[in-house]
């Protein structure tokens, strides 16, 4: 029978040039908070980076794209606009799909976590046009769209929707860890073949790499368990068979894996995520899929 393999996130960063860091055991507990919320704007740059390998480990596509997220005050305590743009220094629209093009109008909390998604109506209406012109091709019933304004109605799933990475780079603020410790936890991952969510179990961990004074990174890996890899299996071969024309045969699925890895380094002197990278990686067989997205700290306004 074959088996699935799937790329570490600390393997792929390798594989795109970054360099491993050693490590020692920390001895104090840490309650990271970020400095950012109180600055006038701040900008990330994002470097997503896109592959395909197969059975021999070669990789078939490669992709790389960098954009920059900028982030500006508004009136409000702690609130911000974000805009993606191609140029660090100024706004240059990307051209891209309606809910790309809106600006991400956010409030932090006090110690640095996104609290709301102020203009999430602005984001629920697009979808519900969109759904509006589906019912009318005949692609939707009317009762899945009001199920979907009922469950759109909701600041909380309309914000997961819309910047899932967004609420990720800034997540682990306001949180005590205590030294020595690796945390059991759970991560809401989207089936890539279904969309429906699972709850990976997976562990969260920090380390301080040899001879920094303030650097600390936090590693966190969630994974497709015993209980999960039958249910994705079914789900791939159900997708799979849309995919064929009626009459061809549909490959043989042997194995399937899906895990969810993110990477955080903190200045702990300046309070500040200085790098966060989270990665996801689907196999099927010996083949794997996968997307990396890489936050650097590129510029801040005081």
């Amino acid at each position: 029978m074959a088996t699935f393999k799937i790329l570490s996130i600390a393997t792929a960063l390798c594989l795109f040039g970054n360099a491993q860091a050693q490590f020692e055991t920390d001895t104090a507990d840490l309650l990271p908070v970020s400095s950012l919320p109180y600055t006038q704007s701040f900008v990330y740059r994002l470097i997503t980076q896109e592959y395909l390998n197969n059975e021999n480990g070669y990789f078939l596509d490669v992709s790389v794209d960098t954009q920059y997220l900028h982030f500006k005050r508004m009136e409000g305590e702690r609130s911000f606009s974000m805009q993606r743009s191609k140029s660090d220094k100024r706004f240059v629209s990307l051209r891209r799909d309606t809910l790309m093009a809106i600006p991400l109008q956010l409030k932090f909390t006090q110690t640095g976590e996104v609290q709301e998604l102020l203009n999430w109506k602005s984001f629920r209406d697009v979808f519900m046009a969109n759904y509006s012109i589906q019912v009318r091709l005949g692609q939707k019933t009317s009762e899945e769209f009001e199920e979907a304004k009922n469950t759109l109605n909701n600041e909380g799933y309309v914000r997961r929707l819309v910047m899932e990475d967004i609420n990720y780079l800034f997540s682990l603020h306001g949180d005590t860890f205590k030294a020595d410790a690796e945390y059991i936890r759970l991560k809401t991952i989207r089936s890539p073949f279904s969309g429906n969510d699972y709850y990976f179990q997976g562990y969260l961990k920090f380390e301080k790499p040899l001879g920094t004074k303030n650097t600390v990174i936090f590693r966190a890996k969630n994974a497709a368990g015993e209980k999960e890899k039958p249910l994705l299996m079914e789900e791939a071969k159900a997708y799979l068979r849309k995919t064929v024309p009626a009459g061809e045969p549909v490959s043989e699925i042997h194995s399937v894996g899906l895990n969810s890895e993110q990477y955080y380094q903190y200045n702990a002197a300046q309070k500040r995520m200085i790098q966060v990278t989270l990665s996801d990686v689907v196999a099927l067989d010996m083949s794997s899929r996968g997307n990396i997205r890489t936050f650097d700290l590129w510029d801040i306004t005081e």
